[in-house]
């Protein structure tokens, strides 16, 4: 065998062996992809469920809706303060989602229609108070989440 052909043959099986070796990284990439997305999507599941079933937002949830049949200025404070914090957990849940560090569909498949629901009630709140602290954007990443869920089409 002649050198070029040796030359030739060894240069073939380089490229065999990078072009396999290529193939395989990719093929470990994708598996790592949709192993990444899972775990995300798990992740997300739990996130959600430990925070909207948090005892603390619970009871804000029913102190708030408990109180919040007359308007602003006739509301409780303790009824108010749980209106804010109530309307900061989804604010934060909104701010994740536009962000990508939750799943959109996961809190959409896990609590749209609950939101919806809590976001008609909170939202004249949320005008109330804009217009008494004289902040228009407050509450804001809460008011997209709604955009998010249909509430505010």
């Amino acid at each position: 065998m002649s050198i070029d052909a040796a030359a030739l043959l060894l240069s073939v099986t380089s490229l065999l062996v990078s072009g396999g070796t290529a193939f395989w990284a990719i093929s470990i990439q994708r598996k790592d992809s949709i192993n990444d997305e899972r775990r995300f999507l798990r992740e997300s599941i739990i996130f959600l469920n430990e925070t909207l079933l948090d005892q603390a937002l619970m009871d804000a949830r029913r102190r708030f809706f408990d109180a919040s049949s007359g308007p602003y200025h006739g509301m409780t404070d303790d009824a108010k303060d749980a209106a804010r914090f109530v309307l900061s957990r989804y604010g934060v849940l909104g701010r994740m989602i536009r962000h990508e560090a939750l799943s959109r569909d996961m809190f959409l498949d896990y609590w749209e229609t609950t939101f919806q629901k809590d976001w008609r009630r909170l939202k004249p709140f949320v005008e109330a108070e804009r217009k008494h602290k004289s902040k228009p954007k407050l509450f804001d990443a809460t008011e997209e989440l709604g955009r998010i869920c249909g509430v505010n089409r």
